[in-house]
C-alpha cells in the first residue's frame, strides 16, 4: 500500500528543507553537548564536533540517495518492500515507539530547564501541556505546515543565538592549548554523543517523496546540516575560549551561561529570553517526530483520523510525567533513549543501503 498521500498537507518547497534541518540538529545538541565535551575531550570539543559533522554528512547521503533508487518510496515503503509486510509492520511498530520516546524525553528535558532558570514553581504537566498545544495545530497541518513555521522558528532561533557570539573577540586561544592525545575510547565515545545531536535527521528522509521540487534537494539538506554544525562549533568555541573547560564541567548548561556572560543591556537576564524561546525548536523536533508516527498508519492498515494527533500528545505527555523527577535517574533514562535511538537509526540507514546494493530494486509509479 502506497503511504504517499495527494494532499496539500504533505507537499512542501525543497527551499524548506535547509531550516528543517538546521533546527532539528539543533534542538539538543546546543544544550547538551558543551557539558558533555567538558568532562570528555575537554578542550578539543571542535575536533569532535567536525569529525561527526562529516560521519553524519556520510549517512545523509547514504539514507537519501537509497530513499532516491526507489522513486517516491518513503522508509516504511522500503522495509516493505525489502522485507515483507510482516518485517514492514514489525519496522513500523518499533519506529513509532521509537519516536514516541524520543519526543517525551526531549519534552520531559525541556520542562526541566524551565523549571530551573524560569518557572520554578510551575508543575511538569502545566509546562508539558503548555509546548505540546502547538503540536496538534503543526500535526493537522503536516509536514506542510511544519516545514512554513520552521522558517518562522529558524529566524527566531539565529536571533537570540546572535549574542551568543559577542564573546568570541574575547577569547583566549591558550583555552585551546596543549591539545591533548586522549585514549582512542574517549573519542569514540565523544563522537557518539555527538552523533546522537543530529538524531533528527531521520525525518529528512520520510520527507523525501513530499519535496517539490527535487533538483537541489541534497544541497539544502547539506547546506543546513553545516549551518547547524557551524553554530554547535562556535558556541563551544566560545565557551571553551571565555571560561575553560574546567569551569564549564561544574555547570550543568554551558551554553546558558554564555547567553549570561553575553548580557544585552536591555535585559539582566538574556538567559531566560533563550530557554523560552527554544520552546518553538522543541515543538519542531517533537511535531516531526509525532509527524512520522501518522505517517504509519496506513501500513497498519489505520486510517488518519483528526483524533490521532490528541492520541499522540496524550501520549507524549504521559511519558513525560512516567520519568523520574531526580535529574540523575532522568539524565540516566536521557543518554539510554537518545543512545538507543541513534544506534537504531543509524543501523538502519546503513542496513537499507546495503539492500539497495544487493537487491534488484523496481521504480514505483508516481501516481
Amino acid at each position: 500500500m502506497s503511504l504517499q498521500e495527494n494532499n496539500s498537507n504533505n507537499q512542501l518547497d525543497n527551499s524548506s528543507l535547509f531550516f528543517l534541518t538546521a533546527i532539528l540538529e539543533l534542538s539538543t545538541g546546543a544544550i547538551h553537548l558543551p557539558k558533555l565535551f567538558a568532562e570528555s575531550v575537554q578542550n578539543e570539543s571542535w575536533i569532535v564536533l567536525t569529525a561527526s559533522a562529516c560521519l553524519i554528512q556520510l549517512f545523509i547521503f547514504l539514507g537519501l540517495s537509497t530513499v532516491r533508487r526507489m522513486s517516491c518510496k518513503n522508509w516504511y515503503e522500503l522495509v516493505e518492500y525489502y522485507l515483507g509486510r510482516i518485517g514492514g509492520i514489525i519496522f513500523a511498530l518499533l519506529f513509532c515507539v521509537c519516536s514516541l520516546l524520543i519526543s517525551g524525553i526531549t519534552l520531559r528535558d525541556y520542562t526541566y530547564t524551565l523549571q530551573q532558570f524560569v518557572f520554578p514553581r510551575t508543575s511538569t504537566l502545566v509546562l508539558a501541556s503548555l509546548v505540546l498545544l502547538p503540536v496538534i495545530m503543526l500535526l493537522s497541518g503536516g509536514i506542510s505546515l511544519i516545514s512554513r513555521f520552521v522558517i518562522l522558528v529558524f529566524m527566531i532561533t539565529v536571533t537570540i543565538l546572535i549574542p551568543l557570539f559577542l564573546p568570541l573577540p574575547a577569547i583566549k586561544p591558550e583555552q585551546f592549548l596543549p591539545i591533548r592525545v586522549l585514549s582512542g575510547n574517549t573519542y569514540l565515545q565523544a563522537l557518539f554523543h555527538a552523533m546522537q545531536s543530529y538524531i533528527g535527521i531521520v525525518v529528512l528522509f520520510f520527507v523525501y517523496p513530499y519535496a517539490s521540487p527535487r533538483s537541489g534537494l541534497y544541497l539544502k539538506i547539506t547546506y543546513g546540516h553545516w549551518f547547524a554544525c557551524f553554530i554547535l562549533i562556535t558556541l563551544n568555541f566560545t565557551i571553551v575560549g571565555i571560561t575553560g573547560y574546567e569551569f564549564a564541567q561544574h555547570i550543568f548548561y554551558p551554553s546558558l551561561h554564555a547567553a549570561r556572560v553575553s548580557q544585552f543591556a536591555f535585559t539582566q537576564r538574556f538567559e531566560f529570553i533563550i530557554v523560552t524561546l527554544w520552546s518553538l525548536v522543541i515543538i519542531v523536533m517533537i511535531s516531526s517526530f509525532l509527524w512520522l508516527i501518522q505517517l504509519a498508519l496506513p501500513m497498519m492498515n489505520l486510517k488518519k483520523k483528526q483524533s490521532f494527533a490528541w492520541l499522540l500528545v496524550v501520549l507524549t505527555l504521559c511519558i513525560v510525567m512516567v520519568l523520574p523527577s531526580e535529574y540523575i535517574k532522568f539524565q540516566t533514562w536521557y543518554e539510554h533513549i537518545i543512545a538507543g535511538g541513534t544506534v537504531f537509526i543509524l543501523l538502519a540507514i546503513l542496513l537499507f543501503w546495503l539492500l539497495s546494493r544487493f537487491k534488484k530494486t523496481e521504480e514505483m509509479d508516481r501516481s
